[in-house]
């Protein structure tokens, strides 16, 4: 109700905890702020959705440009499964999307990794991903289900400025039809798998001075 209120303006979380069992769909542009490493969104549910951005519809991508997440972090509720899909925060075809500031944790009594992904991407162009930390998720950002048209790929994206640790799959994915994003100054470390992954045939990645160090 309180997104819904919000639309076109700015919604402010004080200082708290929020548990939510089921996704907070957002479909109008809106300005979302909590008060920094004070404001959390438990999610409540295995494999479940957090904030989903746009419905995949045109209508709503239009509607939802603009939109902001800044000052969040996402921790897993007390006794939830292990996930295997979800994310804290989805995209779905929108454009010009900002996460500022934002911590992602998936670990349930700081061992066992619980929650999937930080941010998953589907059809998202020109968004900002910044100064956010993704610590024992399945990883900090996976973009996937993009077309072969130029609309609907996921392009144009800048991830600056963050941190994965312990992340147990791919930290910084972009899958097919991705082009001409930018990674700068990524940290990753204590992780399986790959630090960034590009799976696509298009072209024009930029990765600008990352801090990479493997699990042994």
């Amino acid at each position: 109700a309180a997104v819904t209120a919000a639309a076109g303006k700015q919604l402010v979380f004080p200082a708290g905890q929020y548990k939510i069992t089921s996704a907070i769909n957002i479909t109008s542009g809106l300005s979302i702020i909590g008060e920094q490493t004070r404001t959390s969104i438990l999610l409540g549910t295995a494999n479940q959705n957090g904030f989903v951005i746009g419905d995949g519809t045109l209508t709503t991508r239009g509607a939802t440009g603009d939109t902001s997440i800044r000052y969040l972090s996402f921790i897993v509720a007390p006794g939830v499964g292990t996930s295997t899909s979800g994310a804290c925060i989805s995209l779905n075809y929108v454009y010009d999307i900002i996460i500022d500031w934002c911590v992602f944790y998936g670990a349930d009594g700081g061992v066992i990794t619980r929650l999937f992904d930080a941010v998953n991407a589907i059809r998202a162009t020109e968004c900002v991903m910044v100064n956010c930390v993704a610590t024992r998720m399945g990883g900090s950002l996976h973009t996937s289900l993009g077309t072969g048209m130029a609309s609907d790929r996921n392009i144009d994206w800048r991830v600056d400025n963050c941190k994965a640790i312990s992340c147990t799959g791919d930290n910084v994915y972009f899958g097919p039809f991705s082009e001409g994003n930018t990674i700068n100054q990524l940290i990753a470390y204590q992780f399986p798998g790959y630090a960034i992954r590009i799976n696509t045939s298009l072209w024009n990645f930029f990765i600008n001075q990352p801090d990479i160090e493997c699990q042994a």
